[in-house]
């Protein structure tokens, strides 16, 4: 017994699969990286301790490497304390050297504050305790963050097909 079939349509899926592979190029998938960038991004600016909100603010979503096939895309800041605010410091360090840490002047001769007996050279600091926000903001944001990339992703395939 032989079988035999007649396949149609060859040119017309040879050209939707070669609009989805363009579509599927860099800048879609940077965007798609960022939408779910965004999404941590936020959870961690929530969960980060607010003092004057400069350091929650501090925290941000860039795009990262990018290429045809593959994107990046990072949340992270550049505040100094932030280590200190996720891990702890000094006696409270989950990670480093847990020991007091000595304060000293930067630009003057002494410390000041209201209070003190003056003149203040030097004072041993006990450090703070952690507060982490990054790891929960992005253990909390993980599943919505990738459903946004692949969201994302999806609308470019739907509308490249079409």
């Amino acid at each position: 017994m032989k079988t035999s079939a007649t396949i149609t349509g060859g040119k017309e899926l040879r050209a939707k699969l070669q609009k989805l592979s363009a579509a599927m190029r860099g800048p879609i998938l940077e965007r798609a990286a960022m939408d779910g960038a965004l999404i941590m991004q936020r959870e961690v600016q929530q969960k980060a301790p607010v003092d004057t909100g400069a350091y929650r603010s501090s925290i941000q979503a860039e795009a990262g490497k990018a290429a045809a096939t593959s994107a990046e895309a990072t949340v992270g800041t550049n505040a100094e304390q932030s280590f200190a605010l996720e891990y702890g410091s000094g006696l409270h360090a989950e990670k480093g050297p847990r020991e007091k840490y000595a304060i000293e002047p930067d630009e003057k001769k002494a410390l000041f504050w209201p209070g003190a007996a003056h003149p203040v050279f030097r004072v041993m600091h006990p450090g703070i305790e952690a507060q982490p926000h990054f790891r929960p903001g992005f253990d909390k944001a993980k599943d919505p963050a990738t459903k946004a990339v692949a969201s994302a992703i999806r609308r470019q395939i739907d509308k490249a097909i079409q």
